[in-house]
């Protein structure tokens, strides 16, 4: 889906600031911090459970927790919420008040 290397040296290599913080580019913001270290995350640990292929630019120090690319959390605190959520009763749809869920026909007359 993407050049893994590539995302690395860039994040690594041009978005770094000397004062700290990681940019989105070179010379902007330091918002993008969090969104770098995501990038960067899911470049070093991309793949799943069948197809993963990990790859960590440079020294060992540069290595991230794997970060899930959708919710920017740890796959395993994603997996938890999954099976919690999953745990708990579908809640029925909200009624308007003065309608009632049995009444489907309608009189015209």
């Amino acid at each position: 889906m993407f050049e893994q290397q590539a995302l690395q040296e860039y994040i690594l290599l041009c978005c770094q600031n000397p004062a700290g913080g990681l940019l989105d580019k070179p010379g902007k913001d330091f918002y993008h911090t969090c969104y770098c270290l995501s990038g960067l995350s899911v470049a070093q640990h991309f793949g799943n459970m069948d197809l993963h292929h990990e790859l960590i630019v440079g020294r060992e120090e540069n290595r991230l927790a794997p970060s899930h690319p959708v919710y920017n959390i740890c796959p395993e605190k994603v997996a938890q919420a999954i099976q919690h959520f999953h745990q708990l009763p579908v809640p029925l749809p909200a009624q308007k008040e003065g309608s009632s869920a049995c009444n489907t026909t309608t009189d015209h007359s």
